[in-house]
C-alpha cells in the first residue's frame, strides 16, 4: 500500500513541478538573476582582482598542500597564524584538486562559498518575512562591498556569512514546522560552522537565546519541544565532537589568539583604575566600528553607503516591533550580537571588519525590511502609489549597489591598500621562473626569504636570508659553488650595484612598475663567472652538496650516515628546548617538516637552541620529519643504502613508507 501510494505520488511529480514552477515563474527568475549578478561580482577576474597576493592566502593553500600530500589532518589547524578550524583549508584542498593549484583556485574556493550565501539569504528572509524581503535583502547582500571584499580573498571569515545562514534556515524551518525530522539535521547543520570560523560561537549563542525563547512559547506541547531539542542537541554534540575534544585538551592553543587580541587583555583596559574606566575603553571601541561602517570605511568612505544606512536604522525599529517572531528575532539578536567580535576583539579597519562579516547578512535583512514593509503597506495599495514605491525600492537598491561596487572595482580593489605584497609577489613569480638548481640571496628588510608567498609561488628554489633581517647577517659575499641569484627589494635596492661591481660577470635585471618605481632587481651570478668565492672547508657540516652527487651505493651509505647525525643533533637539541621549556614542541601528533614551512611548523621553535638546523644531503630541512604531543617524540629521515630497511621505526610510520626506507629516532 505504502509502496503504491508513493509510486503514485512519483507519477504525479512532474505535473505538480509544473504547476509550482508555473506559479513562481518571475520569483524564479528573480531568484536567478540575483543569484547570478552575486556570482559575477565575485569571480569577475579573481585572480587579478584584487592585485598581488596577500599572505594569509599563500598560507591557506600552503595547508591545502599540506592536506593533499597527507601530511596534516584534524579539526584544528594550530599552525594557521594564530591558530584557525580546519574545514575550510579541507574544502580549499578540495577545490584546488578539482581546479588545479592557482591564484584563482585558492580564491574561488571562498568565493564560491560566498557565492552560496546570496541564495541562501533568499530563501532564510523569504521563510521570515515573504517574497519582497527575500529579493530586496538578499539583492543587497550580493551588492555588499562589505561582504564583496572578503568574498574575492582566500580568507576564511566570509565562511561564517555561509554556514550562519544555512544553519539559520534549517534552525526555523525545524521550529516552524515542529517536523522531528528536521531537528536532528538543524544540529549537524548548526554544528559545521565550528569546522569553519571561530567567530561562529557568536552565531551560536543567538540561535540559542532564540531557541530558548521558542521553548517558552511551545507550553501546549512543551514535552514534544524538549524532545525535539534534545533531539537536536545530541546531533549537534555528536557532529561537533572532534572540535570540542580538540577545544578541552587544546585550550591553549584554541584560544591563544581570541585572548592575545582580546580587549580585556590590552593595556588600556588593565591599566584602568574603575569600573567607568573601564567601560570607556569598551565603548571607545564601539564608537571605533561604527565610525568605521557609518562614516569612515575603506578610503574615508563609509563601508555602508548612506542609504543602506538609513534603510537599517528604520528596518532595526520594524524588527524591535516584531520581536516575538522567531525569525526577526534571530535576524536582530546576530545584528546586536556579532559586531562585538570586532569590538572587543579590536584592531585596524580591515581586521574589525573581517571579525565582524558575519552581521552583512543582517544588515542586509534588516534594510529590506522597511522596502517591502511599504510594498504591502494597505496604505499604499494604489495601484499608482504601490507602483511608486515598487520604483522608490529598486531605486534605493540600484543606488547602493552602485555605490558599493564603485567603491570597490572602482577604488578601494586597485588601490594601495591591496598591493601591500606586491614587491615579493613579483620577486617569487622571478624566483619561479629559474631553473630549480640556482641558489638564491634575498635581500629585504620586509619579507624574509620563507614568507609564504614566497613558498607558495617559489616552493622549489632554495635561498637564504643575506639582508641583515631575520636571524641574518648583510653580506654580499658568494659562498656557494653553484649558480647564484641576487634578489633585491625595498631599502636594499642600492645594494645592487655593489654586488655587480664586487662580483662581475653576472646578469642584472630589473622590474619597473608602470609608475616607475622599481620593484626589484637581480643579479645572476653563473658558477662559470670565475669570480672568487669564499667556500666552507671540505668535509665540514655545510660541505653536504658534494655527497649529493652519485647513486652508487657508497654514496648513498655516506648520505644516510650524515641522515643519522644529523637527527641525533635534532635529538640534543629537542632534549635542551625540554630543559629550557618544560616540553617538547608541540605538533599535536602530526607528523610534520621539521621546518619546511617557518610560520607553521613546530620544528621551527628548535631554532632558538640550534639556530643553524641542518639540512638533508639532497634537500632541505624540510626533508628531516618530526611529530610530538609535547612530552614525546619521532624523527624521520630517509634510507638510501639498504632498500626497504626499517630502522627504529614505528609500525604505522614504515607501513605508510610503503617500502621505501627510512630512520627513526623515538623518544621515549
Amino acid at each position: 500500500m505504502y509502496v503504491n501510494s508513493f509510486l503514485k505520488r512519483l507519477k504525479r511529480l512532474p505535473a505538480s513541478v509544473g504547476r509550482w514552477t508555473s506559479r513562481h515563474r518571475y520569483e524564479i527568475v528573480a531568484f536567478g538573476i540575483i543569484t547570478g549578478v552575486g556570482a559575477f561580482l565575485r569571480l569577475y577576474h579573481l585572480d587579478t582582482i584584487p592585485q598581488g597576493l596577500h599572505g594569509d592566502e599563500a598560507l591557506g593553500a600552503l595547508r591545502a598542500r599540506a592536506i593533499l600530500e597527507r601530511q596534516w589532518a584534524g579539526p584544528f589547524d594550530p599552525y594557521h597564524a594564530f591558530g584557525a578550524p580546519a574545514g575550510w583549508e579541507f574544502w580549499m584542498a578540495g577545490v584546488i584538486k578539482l581546479f588545479g593549484d592557482s591564484l584563482f583556485a585558492i580564491r574561488l574556493s571562498m568565493a564560491l562559498l560566498a557565492t552560496a550565501a546570496i541564495p541562501l539569504a533568499y530563501l532564510l528572509f523569504r521563510l521570515i518575512d515573504g517574497k519582497a524581503t527575500a529579493i530586496i535583502g538578499s539583492s543587497l547582500l550580493a551588492l555588499s562591498s562589505w561582504h564583496l571584499m572578503f568574498s574575492r580573498q582566500a580568507w576564511p571569515p566570509v565562511t561564517m556569512t555561509t554556514t550562519e545562514l544555512l544553519a539559520g534556515l534549517v534552525l526555523l524551518l525545524a521550529l516552524r514546522s515542529k517536523k522531528w525530522w528536521l531537528f536532528p539535521i538543524a544540529g549537524v547543520v548548526m554544528a559545521l560552522g565550528l569546522y569553519m570560523y571561530n567567530g561562529y560561537f557568536y552565531f551560536l549563542f543567538g540561535a540559542s537565546l532564540v531557541i530558548g525563547g521558542w521553548l517558552v512559547s511551545q507550553r501546549a506541547v512543551f514535552g514534544r519541544a524538549v524532545l525535539s531539542l534534545a533531539v537536536l542537541s545530541a546531533a549537534f554534540f555528536l557532529t561537533a565532537l572532534p572540535m570540542l575534544t580538540y577545544i578541552q585538551t587544546h585550550q591553549d592553543t584554541y584560544f591563544r589568539y581570541p585572548r592575545s587580541t582580546s580587549i580585556f587583555n590590552s593595556a588600556r583596559f588593565e591599566g584602568a583604575e574603575s569600573f567607568t574606566e573601564q567601560a570607556d575603553v569598551v565603548l571607545d571601541s564601539g564608537r571605533d566600528f561604527v565610525q568605521l561602517l557609518v562614516f569612515e570605511g575603506g578610503r574615508d568612505l563609509p563601508m555602508l553607503a548612506v542609504a543602506t544606512s538609513v534603510l537599517l536604522g528604520l528596518g532595526f525599529l520594524i524588527a524591535v516591533r516584531r520581536w516575538r517572531e522567531p525569525g526577526i528575532a534571530l535576524g536582530l539578536i546576530l545584528f546586536l550580537m556579532i559586531p562585538w567580535a570586532a569590538i572587543l576583539n579590536p584592531g585596524g579597519a580591515t581586521i574589525m571588519l573581517r571579525r565582524a562579516i558575519g552581521v552583512t547578512p543582517f544588515i542586509a535583512l534588516l534594510a529590506a525590511l522597511p522596502l517591502s514593509a511599504a510594498l504591502r503597506s494597505k496604505y499604499l495599495a494604489a495601484p499608482h502609489l504601490k507602483a511608486l514605491v515598487l520604483v522608490a525600492a529598486a531605486a534605493a537598491v540600484v543606488s547602493v549597489g552602485f555605490t558599493n561596487l564603485n567603491f570597490y572595482f572602482g577604488g578601494y580593489a586597485t588601490s594601495p591598500d591591496t598591493k601591500v605584497n606586491y614587491e615579493v609577489v613579483q620577486a617569487a613569480n622571478f624566483l619561479a621562473d629559474l631553473p630549480e638548481d640556482q641558489y638564491v640571496y634575498f635581500y629585504s628588510t620586509r619579507w624574509p626569504f620563507d614568507y609564504e608567498v614566497r613558498r607558495y609561488l617559489a616552493p622549489d628554489i632554495e635561498g637564504e636570508d643575506r639582508s641583515g633581517n631575520w636571524g641574518s647577517e648583510f653580506d654580499l659575499v658568494p659562498r656557494h659553488d653553484r649558480d647564484i641569484v641576487y634578489v633585491f627589494l625595498g631599502r636594499q635596492l642600492g645594494s645592487s650595484v655593489d654586488v655587480e661591481r664586487l662580483y662581475p660577470g653576472g646578469q642584472a635585471s630589473e622590474l619597473v612598475d608602470d609608475d616607475g618605481t622599481v620593484v626589484y632587481r637581480a643579479y645572476e651570478l653563473p658558477r662559470s663567472a670565475g669570480v672568487d668565492r669564499e667556500l666552507p672547508e671540505p668535509g665540514s657540516d655545510e660541505d653536504v652538496e658534494s655527497l649529493s652527487e652519485g647513486d652508487g651505493e657508497e654514496a648513498k651509505a655516506d648520505r644516510d650516515e650524515i641522515r643519522r647525525l644529523h637527527l641525533e643533533q635534532i635529538k640534543q637539541a629537542l632534549e635542551s628546548y625540554a630543559q629550557e621549556t618544560g616540553a617538547y614542541p608541540d605538533t599535536n601528533g602530526q607528523l610534520q617538516s621539521l621546518c619546511a614551512y617557518r610560520d607553521l611548523d613546530a620544528g621551527c621553535s628548535l631554532t632558538t637552541v640550534l639556530p643553524e638546523l641542518p639540512r638533508d644531503p639532497l634537500g632541505s630541512i624540510g626533508s628531516y620529519r618530526f611529530s610530538s604531543d609535547g612530552t614525546s617524540f619521532l624523527l624521520v629521515a630517509i634510507q638510501e643504502s639498504t632498500e626497504g630497511e626499517q630502522i627504529d621505526c614505528p609500525e604505522h610510520i614504515a607501513r605508510a613508507a610503503n617500502g621505501e626506507g627510512l630512520y627513526c629516532i623515538q623518544v621515549p
